[in-house]
């Protein structure tokens, strides 16, 4: 089944929609440190659970997402460990999965689950607005 997000929006302070999902070894890399030297150094932590605690602190979620690092040559965080972040930290990580991944993912599963699922999760969706009712 997929979760949903159990974000009380009415404690947050803000909702941070871009936040990108970043390996571990990226901080010790020739790219990471150039990005560090342009952006300057972050006290956000790397790891998924660290940047969920982050955000915690400071009263706000965030839609985190998967970098493709084709062009920097960086090691991938893929959509499943973002989307198992997200479950562990379901009060502050809303999971934004890649579509170009995607497919691995409907492969591992297979297409009439992840079918079946996703219909689940939007109707289910579509439920928790007033809007939709």
């Amino acid at each position: 089944m997929i979760s949903t997000p159990s974000v009380n929006a009415a404690a947050l302070v803000a909702i941070d929609m871009h936040v990108h999902a970043h390996h571990p070894e990226t901080r010790s890399s020739e790219a990471g440190r150039a990005a560090e030297a342009y952006f300057k150094p972050s006290d956000v932590p790397l790891d998924l659970d660290g940047t969920a605690a982050y955000f915690r602190e400071r009263h706000m979620a965030c839609v985190i997402f998967t970098v493709d690092e084709t062009l920097s040559g960086q090691p991938q965080v893929d959509n499943e460990t973002v989307l198992a972040g997200a479950q562990r930290n379901p009060d502050v990580l809303i999971p934004f999965v890649s579509v170009d991944h995607m497919m691995k993912l409907v492969l591992n599963i297979g297409i009439e689950r992840f079918l079946t699922e996703l219909s689940q999760y939007v109707e289910e969706d579509f439920r928790r607005w007033d809007l939709f009712d």
